[in-house]
């Protein structure tokens, strides 16, 4: 099972805001005594980690809007050559010969097929960023339609299809985003990143000489494990092999 950056991303986010309303009931229950600081913390971390969740939702929303009005302003995907098929529900989606996809660099695994019968694709590398080819039955693409990064479609007339330097640096860049991280490393992650964070709120409270520093901390440890084992089970992310 691997874990996606974005899913990463949302960890990161969680463990933030708990980490953030863990030291601020901290702060508020430090003048009721112990009873008054495990309370604190408790609550902090429940509505740190609330508000995170509420951040992501509303992340989630804003950006289906914003997803509907590019749509409108560059559609995915574009209209067909004949111009006949010109709505999602007029393509579907189909999965590109493997040994096309091995044969022409950057060609992405799944392109659209218009009722017409042609079947067109994106690329993800190798100058075909932002580009719209046709996939021709001979197993070689043609180039048809081609954006900038904030642009419309517009017809691409070139004859030969080659990276230019921000493209190289946005593969590059993707490459890196890509990269992923075996989902068993949340866990042992989390469980640190918590002891940790609790052994500096010990240090700084009373330099680990309260007889439940320890247990305070072992507890918190146990809280990042087992919320990184949630995450991996049934976390935000789809652990599905990478995709």
């Amino acid at each position: 099972m691997q874990v996606r950056p974005i899913d990463l991303l949302f960890v990161f986010l969680a463990l933030v805001c708990s980490m953030c309303g863990f030291l601020f009931g901290l702060g508020l229950g430090s003048d009721y005594g112990i009873l008054g600081k495990a309370v604190g913390c408790v609550l902090g971390l429940i509505i740190g980690g609330a508000a995170s969740v509420l951040f992501m939702l509303c992340v989630a929303v804003v950006g289906d809007l914003l997803d509907r009005i590019w749509r409108r302003w560059r559609p995915y995907p574009p209209p067909c050559e004949n111009g006949t098929c010109v709505h999602t529900s007029h393509f579907r989606s189909t999965e590109i010969p493997d040994e096309m996809v091995h044969s022409v660099a950057g060609l992405a695994k799944y392109g659209q097929r218009c009722r017409c019968g042609n079947l067109y694709a994106g690329g993800i590398a190798h100058g075909l960023q932002n580009r719209w080819v046709r996939v021709l039955p001979d197993g070689t693409i043609r180039a048809y339609l081609i954006h900038r990064p904030f642009g419309r479609w517009k017809p691409d007339n070139s004859t030969e299809i080659k990276q230019e330097t921000i493209e190289r640096v946005l593969d590059r860049f993707g490459r890196i985003l890509e990269g992923q991280v075996p989902g068993w490393g949340l866990p042992p992650l989390m469980t640190i990143i918590f002891a940790g964070i609790a052994s500096y709120a010990v240090y700084s409270q009373s330099g680990f000489q309260h007889p439940f520093a320890l247990w305070f901390i072992g507890a918190l440890a146990t809280y990042g494990f087992v919320s990184g084992c949630v995450f991996l089970w049934k976390g935000p992310a789809h652990f599905d092999g990478g995709d």
